[in-house]
């Protein structure tokens, strides 16, 4: 049974299977690409010297279509401009079709409402793939996201993903918005976690309560923006601070020594004491660790 709309008001955001206070004409936005140098090989005999390893940043491929110009981002409203208009019928028609639940008229109004914007992906010439539709709420620094969907066909390609990142990167740019607040559905919820949503609702009631309606059957979560992150950058803010993590171990790891093998074994393969080999010595090793990890990791009884 379909959940029922407790009031006109209510909203709903849908997952893509994987997924602001401005001029309202349309707004081509732009992204940086990832760029990730060259590494190097060690070389060595006895010791190998620690790698200079960069930790590659694989690029999704919603974020190299958007650098070769296959699709783009736009921020939309109803100005009555062609473009605006052509793009926001097209995310209706998304919308209505990803969400079956919600009443077909519901979503057109809100997503023609003056008072809500759209951020939508576009391919040429202007064929709507998916998009989200907001809320903004001027003076209490947050948005309601209300409709978010992407078209089944252009699913799995990291498009939902870099529609959030963009996004959160606009709000900020050009509003005071710092928090998304949304009802999300049990399909949605898995996409809303990895965009950085949360069920724990730290925004105080009264900022919000009375401004969004309740949903009956959706989950209310909420996402906090850091001020200093660009999230359009955020993998690869990761994937350097992961790499400079590693040069830091390798400064101080022996890791990378290669050892000859015991003087015991040059005759054949025997029995010798762990304690007898230097670097076994020197890591801190003991039987008793040993022991431990021949333990059965489950009880008797697990299946």
């Amino acid at each position: 049974m379909a959940p029922g709309v407790k009031d006109e008001h209510v909203r709903r955001a849908s997952d893509d299977g994987d997924i602001s206070m401005s001029e309202p004409s349309p707004k081509r936005l732009k992204s940086v690409a990832a760029t990730t140098p060259d590494t190097s090989m060690p070389t060595g005999e006895e010791e190998v010297a620690p790698a200079k390893t960069v930790i590659q940043f694989k690029e999704k491929p919603a974020v190299i279509e958007e650098r070769t110009g296959v699709i783009e981002f736009r921020v939309v409203a109803n100005d009555n401009e062609k473009d605006s208009m052509i793009i926001l019928t097209g995310l209706k028609c998304i919308f209505q079709k990803q969400l079956p639940k919600m009443p077909r008229d519901y979503i057109a109004r809100l997503v023609y409402d003056r008072t809500h914007l759209s951020i939508a992906i576009v391919k040429k010439p202007l064929e709507v793939v998916g998009g989200i539709t907001y809320r903004p709420f001027k003076g209490r620094r947050f948005a309601e996201i209300v409709f978010c969907a992407i078209s089944s066909d252009q699913q799995v390609k990291g498009y939902g993903a870099h529609l959030m990142s963009h996004l959160k990167d606009y709000v900020k740019a050009t509003s005071d918005v710092m928090y998304f607040l949304t009802y999300a559905d049990n399909y949605a919820i898995g996409y809303f976690k990895k965009q950085g949503f949360t069920k724990e609702i730290t925004l105080d009631k009264s900022i919000w309560m009375g401004y969004i309606k309740d949903y009956e059957g959706g989950t209310l979560m909420q996402c906090s923006m850091l001020p200093r992150i660009k999230y359009l950058e955020a993998g690869k803010m990761l994937a350097k601070q992961k790499e400079c993590v590693h040069a830091k171990i390798r400064a101080i790891s022996r890791s990378h020594i290669v050892h000859a093998p015991p003087k015991q074994w040059k005759n054949g393969i025997c029995k010798i004491d762990p304690l007898s080999i230097p670097a076994i010595k020197d890591s801190g090793w003991s039987p008793e660790m040993d022991e431990m990890a021949r333990q059965p990791k489950h009880a008797p009884h697990f299946a």
